[in-house]
C-alpha cells in the first residue's frame, strides 16, 4: 500500500483570519491607530525633557559640514568650550591608565619569567642527575 502524502491544509495559521477578515479588520485599524498615536505622543514628551535639558539651544553643526571661513566659535554656546580643569583631569586619567596597564603587563611577564625559571632550573638538575649517573656507568 502507497504512502499517504500528508495534507498541509491543515498546517495555515492565518487562513482562519483571511476567512474571516471583515470581523477582524476593525480591531486591526483600532490596534494600528492607537499605536501610532502611542508612538508620537512617546516621542514628543521624551523630546521636551531633552531639549529643556539643554537649555533651549540647538546643538552647533560639525565642522565638517560648514565652511572652515565662516565658522567662527563663540563663547555663547555650552557646548563649545572646555574648561582646562576638565582637561587635565582627562589626560590624568589616561595616564594613569596606561600606567596601570604597564605595570600589570610588567607583573604578567615577572611572573611567566619565575615560572619559566623553575622549570628550567627543575629540568636542568634532572639533567644533571641523570648525565653525572651516564658517567658513572662508564
Amino acid at each position: 500500500m502507497a504512502p499517504t502524502p500528508i495534507s498541509l491544509n491543515a498546517l495555515q495559521p492565518f487562513k482562519a483570519i483571511r476567512d474571516n477578515w471583515y470581523s477582524v479588520k476593525p480591531y486591526y485599524d483600532n490596534y494600528i491607530n492607537t499605536i501610532s498615536i502611542a508612538t508620537i505622543i512617546t516621542a514628543f514628551l521624551g523630546s521636551v525633557p531633552l531639549i529643556i535639558k539643554h537649555g533651549f539651544t540647538f546643538p552647533r553643526v560639525h565642522t565638517m559640514m560648514v565652511d572652515l571661513d565662516e565658522f567662527e566659535p563663540s563663547r555663547e554656546h555650552h557646548n563649545e568650550f572646555v574648561a582646562e580643569k576638565d582637561l587635565l583631569e582627562a589626560e590624568m586619567w589616561e595616564l594613569e591608565e596606561e600606567l596601570r596597564f604597564r605595570l600589570a603587563l610588567a607583573d604578567a611577564r615577572m611572573q611567566r619569567d619565575a615560572d619559566t625559571s623553575e622549570t628550567v632550573s627543575d629540568y636542568s638538575e634532572s639533567e644533571a642527575k641523570a648525565t653525572s649517573g651516564k658517567a658513572d656507568i662508564e
